[in-house]
């Protein structure tokens, strides 16, 4: 009799471990999938953010050029302001949309350095007009070639942004913008002078 109580008592403890392992198991296998799907989740929002700043960067950039196309053949000083002040808009929130992206440190620091360099330049022209100065002959053949180069980032921008449409291209696989041809010397050409008058 002593014999078949510890026996049921053993079967017992042998049913609640195995019940427990289960549970345990069936735990752990949701817990996983929670977590899984979670960390999906969170891929496709931090992707999401990603492709809407790049492609917010891509706007603007479209944007500076038309602008710059416009500056180039503006007669009056009221139309090269406006022009100016809409250049010195958009660099501004391009450099913005750079600073959200993943590895800008690396990656597009001579775009965002291009930018921030057109929004000050742009800034002081526009100031120089808006008192009524139109722009000298030093002033439009910087301006042109500005252009020429925002017209080789856009190129290269433009070039990522049907990449990403296609699939072909990942922001979080974190492709060298800065080594894509055109733009390492278009940014890197980029350095004159801003008159702080």
């Amino acid at each position: 009799m002593i014999l078949k109580g510890e026996n049921m008592n053993f079967s017992k403890k042998k049913s609640f471990y195995v019940v427990f392992i289960i549970f345990l198991v069936i735990t752990i296998v949701i817990s996983g999938k929670y977590v899984f799907e979670l960390k999906e989740k969170y891929i496709n929002i931090s992707e999401n953010y990603y492709n809407e700043s790049f492609v917010n960067l891509v706007n603007y950039m479209n944007n500076i050029e038309n602008f710059l196309a416009k500056l180039q053949i503006s007669k009056s000083s009221n139309l090269a302001t406006e022009s100016l002040v809409q250049i010195w808009k958009e660099a501004s929130l391009a450099s913005q949309n750079i600073s959200k992206l993943p590895n800008t440190e690396d990656d597009l620091q001579n775009i965002s350095k291009f930018l921030n360099q057109l929004s000050d330049y742009s800034y002081s022209l526009s100031k120089k007009t808006i008192d009524g100065n139109d722009l000298s002959d030093e002033d439009l053949k910087n301006i042109k070639n500005i252009h020429n180069m925002s017209k080789d980032i856009e190129e290269t921008l433009n070039q990522m942004n049907e990449e990403l449409n296609n699939g072909t291209l990942s922001i979080n696989a974190g492709k060298d913008i800065s080594k894509v041809e055109g733009v390492e010397y278009a940014t890197n050409t980029f350095i004159i002078s801003i008159p702080l008058d």
